[in-house]
């Protein structure tokens, strides 16, 4: 079972968001989470506990540590989060990542196929 999150911090009066979405994400790898940045957000991956809840609260900890260091920066911060749960499932970003270029390989065979009939 894991979680996955997709936190997007965005802070009012800064001209580039890198060097906070940086300190996010080495908050989040401190808490022993796998991560992934993209352009627009970080998703990070919570794997199961042995206590039912835990995991929510842990995941939410990140997230909350994450506010709590961007308030040093700016007066006004915005914060999404979508959270992905799912029993039986280990490695979770990796998996997802790799379930749609497995589609998207298949869907290219596909057009050359046609293509070439």
């Amino acid at each position: 079972m894991s979680f996955l999150g997709d936190l997007r911090i965005s802070l009012s009066g800064v001209e580039s968001h890198s060097p906070y979405v940086a300190k996010c994400e080495k908050i989040i790898k401190d808490f022993g989470y796998k991560y992934q940045p993209t352009s627009m957000s970080t998703i990070y991956e919570c794997e199961e506990t042995n206590t039912p809840g835990e995991e929510w609260d842990k995941f939410m900890e990140a997230a909350r540590a994450c506010y709590m260091e961007m308030r040093k920066y700016s007066h006004r911060i915005g914060v999404e989060i979508r959270v992905d749960f799912k029993e039986g499932r280990a490695n979770g970003i990796e998996g997802k990542v790799n379930s749609v270029n497995y589609q998207m390989n298949l869907l290219e065979q596909t057009a050359e196929k046609e293509g070439s009939a």
